[in-house]
């Protein structure tokens, strides 16, 4: 759907650019985007740094496993682990999502190129999901103009569903309901100009 001038908000919690984003800068995701979530879910890979240089970490633990190790290396095995676990979880449903929207309709924005937005409704809904007691949570009031999509977290897979269950959720994704969900969780995958109004 193409929008002029609608007013939503951005929350940046990673390094982000004070130049560019600061009130009155106009920023044009058009061309040449990638979220910076999407690009390091997809590029994630299983390695872990050794004595003996980077080794792929499903060999690590079967190398460790033959020998009993202290308590401290299995915690950090196990943080390990789950980092993978989450890794391939994201990479899973964010890759069948892509394809699942090439399907329905390849002109909607795509999650890896679009700049991620969210209404006044749903905004202490991201700024729980977002809050990182390691990196500062900013949030920007926007105002855009090109294609936007919107939909809702609710809707997105869930880690535990297999393959076929995540590819039949993505279709609920792509073609949302909102007389069946609430509306308090609705984030938006916008390409285009986004002109900054408000840091907040």
């Amino acid at each position: 759907m193409k929008v002029e001038k609608k007013e939503l908000y951005h929350f940046h919690n990673y390094e982000w650019n004070k130049e560019l984003w600061t009130p009155g800068s106009e920023i044009d995701n058009a061309e040449n985007y990638y979220s910076k979530f999407y690009i390091d879910t997809l590029y994630f890979r299983p390695v872990k740094l050794t004595k003996q240089g980077y080794s792929f970490f499903p060999n690590i633990i079967s190398s460790y496993l033959k020998e009993e190790q202290d308590k401290e290396t299995y915690i950090k095995l196990l943080k390990d682990a789950e980092t993978c676990i989450r890794e391939y979880t994201y990479q899973k449903r964010e890759m069948i999502l892509e394809l699942v929207r090439k399907e329905i309709d390849p002109e909607l924005p795509s999650r890896k190129n679009s700049i991620y937005l969210t209404d006044k409704e749903s905004l202490e809904f991201w700024r729980e999901q977002l809050k990182n007691p390691n990196r500062p949570l900013m949030l920007f009031r926007v105002e855009v103009t090109g294609d936007i999509f919107k939909s809702s977290d609710i809707l997105l897979p869930t880690p535990e569903m297999d393959i076929e269950e995540t590819y039949e959720q993505s279709k609920k994704y792509w073609n949302p309901n909102f007389n069946e969900i609430d509306n308090d969780k609705s984030e938006y995958l916008f390409k285009g100009k986004i002109k900054v109004l408000e840091m907040m």
